[in-house]
């Protein structure tokens, strides 16, 4: 990458969360989840004033990470390991845990312009409540959230949580001076970088304690990571081969039964979204997004991506409705979702979070609201997504588009009343 991929840091904030889910770093692969973003401390910037920490994550083995990011045009390379450490130090010394948790919150909330990544609730209440929601949608529920809480905001306060460098490109004196800061937790300058497909994660230092595992001038083809946007033409390419005959004999056919342009209304890093046109009462087009269609974070075989190369990868086919507020009122929207989420569950399909009882729990407007409205295939606890393409889940797949035209034909009723 360089300075024309990313206009502002802000630009490569945004990126990083919403396309970087894991990482690998010292051999070790851990999935992430960014908690924080321009955390404000005291006693921060070089003159001891406010200062701004760029992104604070944890990862599923419950260590905490300070973040600075850096883009190709940043003068900053050759301090950015001070900045770091007076970041830490400020958080350790200057700032409450509970004061810095309400900032993260302002993040998870969706508060600001930079937004936390899709898979975290909407506006919750707490830190730990975001936490245990994560922990759960990546199946680690071997955890428990109150401990893994408690472990991260002892971190911030004794200052062992690790620190990270990122950068579009990989800039020498910043890998070289990296040795020169004493730190007593992990230290790591992590590179992103473009190719033909997308972006690769590369990490050229690491350190812990004041042991360097990776010399600065040494490279690691380990750490290699692509990602690559899907789109309609190269889905199938990285789904599993007995997997593929679902998308071009179940998927494509049904989707154009349901006047699909063929064309996907937004392309997300794993996965094409779908969206179908509708007329407003006031005659203009609108499309509403229903269907997600892409490869899995994880399946049921339980392979980290990180792992897996193009032609592995189990298929994904979520329903989405959050969109259908732009069509239709509030109650309609409530009451269409009930019926198709009790229709989804009885072929396998699941809501996530508050919306999993959502097929035989009367909702309030309000409660719909707040609900992430998508249902994922998940038939059984140790069964998710599509991974075998047998007759079985052709069958489900089929059954998945059956009740989707009479909620397509409902909604233009109603629309074509509104008239």
């Amino acid at each position: 990458m360089n300075a024309r991929t990313y206009a502002n840091e802000e630009q490569y904030h945004q990126w990083f969360i919403d396309n970087i889910t894991e990482w690998t770093i010292n051999q070790k692969t851990s999935r992430l989840l960014i908690i924080g973003h321009e955390i404000s401390l005291f006693g921060g910037s070089v003159k001891g004033g406010l200062g701004s920490a760029d992104l604070l994550a944890v990862d599923e083995d419950g260590l905490l990470w300070l973040i600075e990011a850096k883009i190709s045009s940043s003068a900053e390379f050759g301090t950015v390991w001070n900045q770091l450490l007076r970041y830490r130090d400020s958080m350790q010394r200057n700032n409450k845990w509970p004061a810095l948790e309400r900032q993260m919150l302002k993040f998870l909330c969706r508060k600001e312009k930079v937004e936390p990544h899709n898979t975290t609730i909407d506006k919750p209440k707490s830190l730990k409540k975001t936490i245990s929601t994560w922990l759960a949608y990546i199946g680690r529920t071997d955890i428990d959230a109150n401990t893994f809480y408690n472990n991260i905001s002892e971190q911030m306060r004794n200052g062992t949580f690790g620190l990270v460098v990122l950068a579009d490109s990989d800039v020498q004196i910043a890998r070289e001076k990296a040795d020169k800061y004493e730190h007593g937790g992990p230290k790591a300058y992590l590179v992103a970088q473009p190719d033909h497909s997308g972006h690769i994660l590369k990490c050229v230092y690491y350190s812990h304690a004041g042991q360097s595992i990776f010399r600065p001038q040494e490279r690691t083809e380990f750490y290699d990571r692509s990602y690559c946007k899907c789109t309609e033409y190269n889905l199938k390419e990285f789904l599993a081969p007995q997997l593929r005959s679902l998308v071009d004999e179940v998927i494509y056919p049904n989707l154009h039964i349901l006047s699909w342009n063929g064309r996907p209304h937004l392309i997300r890093n794993k996965s094409i979204a779908i969206a179908l046109n509708f007329k407003s009462g006031e005659g203009e087009t609108i499309p509403v997004r229903i269907i997600d269609v892409g490869w899995s974070d994880a399946d049921a075989s339980r392979v980290s991506s990180t792992n897996r190369v193009p032609g592995t990868y189990g298929l994904k086919v979520n329903f989405r409705a959050v969109d259908l507020e732009k069509i239709v009122c509030i109650d309609e929207a409530l009451r269409i979702v009930r019926r198709w989420a009790t229709e989804l569950y009885k072929i396998g399909w699941r809501g996530r979070g508050a919306g999993s009882r959502i097929h035989d729990t009367p909702l309030t407007v309000d409660q719909y609201k707040k609900f992430a409205k998508e249902f994922e295939y998940s038939p059984k606890a140790d069964i998710k997504d599509f991974t075998k393409g047998d007759e079985v889940e052709r069958q489900a797949l089929e059954s998945f588009f059956n009740p989707l035209m009479k909620i397509k034909d409902e909604i233009e009723m109603i629309c074509s009343k509104s008239d």
